[in-house]
């Protein structure tokens, strides 16, 4: 009988489906766009700040979006909100409620940001912008920014 080196985990191991596959999408869509459509009211975006974070979403797309949510979005649009709704936690885990809904659309002095909105900053960077604001965020969370 072989030494076991790591304890045996309560948690069965999962696979994590890659969300390029359709079904992955269609599983995510629904959960992704309800929570989107929630931050972009509780941190006040406009319409346009709004298709703007989701990748400069045609207008037509946008208000269907919202009147009838669609059943599978694309993995780029799902990454994003992925991102947007890790932000958001982190901002509530770090600031109060009244920070934490207009920390986005409130110029910052950061480095990162140079006197912009995070709404901004994003954008204008798309994805990468994404990323630099929620690792920032998260260093901030683990005590580094």
């Amino acid at each position: 009988m072989k030494a076991r080196i790591h304890p045996v985990s309560i948690y069965e191991d999962r696979i994590v489906e890659s969300i390029a596959t359709p079904a992955e999408r269609a599983r995510l869509t629904p959960v992704a766009i309800k929570g989107f459509f929630k931050l972009a009211e509780q941190w006040g975006l406009t319409d346009d700040e709004s298709k703007a974070l989701l990748g400069d979403l045609p207008s037509s797309t946008f208000y269907s979006w919202k009147s009838k949510p669609p059943r599978q979005i694309d993995s780029d649009r799902l990454l994003r909100i992925s991102y947007l709704l890790g932000i958001y936690k982190a901002l509530n885990v770090l600031f109060e409620k009244r920070i934490a809904r207009t920390w986005m659309t409130l110029p910052n002095s950061n480095p990162l940001l140079k006197g912009q909105t995070p709404v901004t900053m994003i954008s204008k960077n798309g994805i990468v912008g994404l990323h630099e604001i929620r690792t920032l965020l998260d260093a901030r969370r683990g005590g580094i920014a």
